[in-house]
């Protein structure tokens, strides 16, 4: 029953700051097996800690929800914010222009656009 709302209830989570009990909620409800939503929350909630080791972590989540759902935006998003935060700029171009591609009216698409190369934009 709560499937749809799932994304909207793992991000007010994360928003909380509480990384443990994000984590352990997160987890729990993997308990039965991971799905992308879960993934990208894991994904959302190391990177939002923002240290190095996180942000590494944070990719590999983000991969993990695309690999079960390519047409998952903001986990292209979370690819690519990571992948810049940790020199490898050129990745992150590349996820960065896939989140585009799939949601090209997003509300951040005018800040995501300045971080691809001109000739990817156009």
């Amino acid at each position: 029953m709560i499937t749809p709302w799932l994304p909207l209830f793992l991000d007010d989570q994360i928003k909380l700051n509480d990384f443990g009990a994000s984590d352990y909620i997160i987890t729990q409800l993997a308990e039965f097996g991971w799905n992308a939503e879960l993934w990208k929350a894991r994904g959302e909630l190391f990177r939002a800690r923002g240290n190095q080791r996180d942000l590494v972590h944070a990719a590999r989540f983000y991969e993990n929800a695309i690999d079960l759902d390519p047409t998952l935006a903001s986990a292209y998003r979370g690819l690519g914010l990571c992948l810049f935060k940790t020199g490898r700029r050129s990745e992150g171009q590349r996820a960065l222009k896939t989140y585009l591609e799939l949601k090209p009216e997003a509300e951040d698409a005018g800040m995501v656009r300045l971080m691809l190369p001109k000739e990817a934009t156009q």
